[in-house]
């Protein structure tokens, strides 16, 4: 292992808007205990019990938030799914007894789609079924409005993440954009060597990355056991949060699936493509890599690896039953049957526009991913 010193490298990042409250908690934070993980700036920024990104009072999801996602682009993206949760039951026997549990709900938009999606075209599948929402932030999961068939005969329930693990169930899990809301370690290759990034403050004031030995063990075992060999100064990202949260999903489900939708890939194709790494902000519908600027007010996210669920889910007594993209996985569940016959309004245009967006190889077809996993 090469010396502290010889790991080091240094970035200054020098602030382009105001000090944000969470950001001048985090700088009196390091002045105390000195520098820390960008694992852990990270984690600050986006779930602070008060000042985080996802623990403020509205939803960044939608239109007029922080980014779209498939769901909100188009009701058909619920429909798809409604016909995948309806093969994994068929694939189970058609039992009478089949929960639905979606991660990361956030404001129910596609769990509704999904509950009228089977209401009206799986009715049996319907009358077996049970619809839970797992989401964190207590004011989106009060504000989600099922449907009220599902609220009149009880089939419907909302928790929080800390509620699941005792959970046992027989059915479907599902998330969307879920696995790449978690905070990342950072790495780099330094003369042959994993190293983790850190932060500080310089003497100036601002934000100073280095690069030192990983602040863990594991982190190693980590990339050993999921990621790939990296380049010389080749940077790459671990969700270590991610992994524990799959160990959750995979371990409540006694039978059945688990559908993962998110952008990302199996790490050979992800981390050659992205040789500086994946990790991203997002703020009012526009994306760039100032992670030290609007410190909890902006979306920080990372790609996800899927060979590192992959490989989990093996290890914990799961099939790999599919691995593709957004756009195949969609035409192959019928979203061609969403399409209007005719476009002659206004509103078939729209919706014809919308699936477009999400098979289009240029938008979410192909950067999105779908990974099936079974465990029978």
């Amino acid at each position: 292992m090469p010396s502290t010193t010889a790991l080091k490298h240094f970035g200054t990042h020098a602030p382009a808007y105001p000090m944000t409250p969470l950001e001048k908690e985090i700088r009196e934070l390091i002045a105390y205990e000195g520098r820390i993980t960008f694992e852990r700036f990270m984690r600050l920024a986006l779930y602070h019990p008060t000042l985080g990104y996802y623990r403020r009072q509205f939803d960044p999801v939608g239109r007029g938030g922080d980014f779209v996602t498939a769901p909100e682009i188009s009701s058909a993206f619920g429909a798809c799914l409604a016909r995948a949760i309806a093969a994994s039951w068929e694939a189970m026997g058609r039992p009478k007894r089949f929960s639905i549990l979606e991660f990361g709900a956030g404001s129910g938009f596609l769990a509704a789609r999904i509950m009228q999606a089977l209401s009206e075209r799986h009715p049996e599948l319907c009358s077996a079924a049970t619809y839970t929402v797992c989401e964190q932030n207590y004011r989106i999961r009060s504000a989600i409005k099922p449907p009220e068939s599902f609220l009149r005969t009880k089939k419907y329930r909302a928790l929080s993440f800390h509620e699941i693990p005792g959970e046992r169930v027989s059915g479907c899990i599902i998330s969307n954009e879920f696995f790449d809301a978690f905070s990342v370690h950072r790495l780099r290759c330094i003369r042959g060597v994993l190293a983790e990034c850190y932060i500080d403050v310089d003497e100036k004031g601002l934000f100073r990355e280095s690069f030192d030995v990983p602040s863990w063990d594991f982190i190693g075992k980590f990339w050993e056991r999921y990621g790939i060999a990296l380049a010389e100064n080749q940077e790459a990202e671990i969700s270590l949060k991610a992994l524990e949260a799959f160990d959750v999903m995979a371990n409540i489900l006694e039978e059945g699936s688990i559908i993962t939708v998110d952008y990302g890939d199996v790490a050979e194709r992800l981390y050659s493509a992205h040789p500086q790494g994946t990790l991203m902000t997002y703020r009012q519908q526009r994306a760039d890599a100032d992670y030290y600027s609007l410190v909890g007010e902006k979306d920080i996210t990372a790609h996800v690896n899927f060979a590192a669920l992959m490989r989990r889910g093996e290890e914990l007594g799961y099939k790999n039953a599919l691995f593709t993209t957004q756009a195949r996985f969609l035409t192959d569940f019928g979203i061609a049957d969403e399409m209007p016959a005719v476009i002659d309004t206004v509103e078939a245009a729209n919706l014809s526009q919308q699936i477009k967006q999400l098979l289009s190889p240029s938008a979410m077809g192909e950067r999105f991913k779908v990974l099936v996993q079974k465990k029978m």
